[in-house]
């Protein structure tokens, strides 16, 4: 805060430096009082207004996402932990799009899955003209045909996530041409 002495002082630096009178408030941060009332509207809850109990009400969203994206509900096997043919970290995976003059199929190694429910994802490595290059895909993208896995390892790592390999002996290799080379 200024004192008087400090405001008048501050005050006629300023306005000489302007040319004309300016007032320098004593208080910081002063909010006028306003008369005004403001009525806050009050919403019944989401869940009551569908007819459910709170807890279930983002469990029939993202069904009715599921049953929007994936009718057949073969995404949904790939990321079931229950089922043996799930995709796992590991796995060489090829990614078939619908219209493959846009959007050729890529063929990568899988580092990483993110499982978020309709919003899932999946991590692939792969070397192109010796660049190690990463896409990640979603899972429900209306405009992926199929996912195929083209590999699975000998043995699995224990790890749910692969970053680790990037740069090491261990590293994704041109798995394109690899796959033309030997028909996979």
């Amino acid at each position: 805060m200024f004192s008087r002495t400090s405001t008048s002082v501050l005050r006629t630096s300023i306005s000489s430096c302007l040319g004309k009178p300016f007032c320098v408030a004593q208080r910081a941060n002063y909010i006028v009082p306003s008369k005004k009332r403001r009525t806050i509207p009050v919403y019944e809850p989401l869940a009551t207004a569908h007819g459910e109990k709170s807890g279930q009400l983002m469990d029939t969203v993202r069904g009715d996402l599921y049953q929007k994206f994936d009718p057949s509900g073969w995404r949904r096997e790939l990321l079931n932990h229950t089922n043996k043919e799930c995709l796992r970290a590991g796995d060489i995976v090829r990614v078939i799009f619908k219209d493959s003059l846009k959007n050729p199929s890529y063929v990568g190694y899988l580092m990483a899955i993110d499982r978020n429910g309709p919003d899932s994802t999946i991590l692939l490595r792969s070397k192109v003209s010796q660049v190690g290059v990463e896409r990640r895909f979603s899972i429900y993208n209306p405009f992926i045909e199929r996912i195929d896995r083209v590999r699975k390892p000998y043995k699995y790592n224990q790890r749910n996530r692969h970053y680790y390999i990037k740069g090491s002996k261990r590293d994704a290799s041109d798995y394109e041409s690899l796959s033309k080379r030997t028909g996979l």
